[in-house]
C-alpha cells in the first residue's frame, strides 16, 4: 500500500516540478497584466509567441525603433549572432532562426522581419513557434524578449554608426 501511495505522489509531484522549471528556466512572469490565470493559459496553451499590436502580453506589443530600417536589419544579424542561435538570411530584412530550448531540448522556429515605418524608424516582427506540442511553457515568449533585447543592446552599443541607407 505505502508503494501505491508513494508512486502516486510521484506521478503528481514528478509533471508539477518539470512544469515550474520549465517555466522558471524560461523567466514566465506570471504576476504582470493579465494577470497569472490568463498567462498560465498563454504558457500552457499555446506555442506560439509574436510580436502584434493587439497582443494580450503586453510584452510583445512592438515598438517602433528611431533608426533606418537598413540599420536595424544590420543589429538584428548582429543580435542572432549574438545569441548564438543558428540563422540565415532569407530575404533583405527577413531572417529565419532555430534556437533549441535547454530543459527538454526542443526545436523552435523564429521568424524576424524588419517593416520600414516612413523612412527613418522601423519596426521588428518577430515570430517564434514550437514544432511540437500545445504549450511552451513560455520559452516563444523568452525567445522573442531575448531577441529585443539583443536588438536593444546592439542599439544601444557605443560609437555611432555611419548609415548608407
Amino acid at each position: 500500500m505505502f508503494r501505491m501511495r508513494l508512486f502516486g505522489l510521484i506521478l503528481i509531484v514528478l509533471p508539477l516540478a518539470l512544469v515550474v522549471g520549465a517555466l522558471l528556466l524560461n523567466r514566465a512572469t506570471l504576476f504582470a497584466p493579465p494577470g497569472p490565470l490568463a498567462r498560465l493559459a498563454t504558457y500552457l496553451g499555446s506555442n506560439v509567441a509574436e510580436l502584434q499590436p493587439q497582443a494580450a502580453l503586453p510584452e510583445l506589443r512592438p515598438g517602433v525603433y528611431p533608426v533606418k530600417p537598413g540599420l536595424l536589419c544590420r543589429e538584428v544579424a548582429a543580435a542572432l549572432d549574438a545569441l548564438d542561435w543558428d540563422w540565415q538570411q532569407t530575404h533583405d530584412c527577413r531572417y529565419q532562426a532555430t534556437v533549441t530550448t535547454p530543459l527538454l531540448k526542443f526545436t523552435d522556429d523564429v521568424t524576424v522581419t524588419v517593416e520600414p515605418v516612413g523612412e527613418a524608424s522601423a519596426r521588428l516582427h518577430i515570430r517564434s513557434a514550437a514544432r511540437l506540442g500545445r504549450g511552451d511553457f513560455g520559452a516563444n515568449r523568452r525567445h522573442v524578449l531575448d531577441l529585443v533585447a539583443a536588438v536593444e543592446r546592439q542599439l544601444s552599443q557605443g560609437e555611432p554608426v555611419r548609415l548608407e541607407d
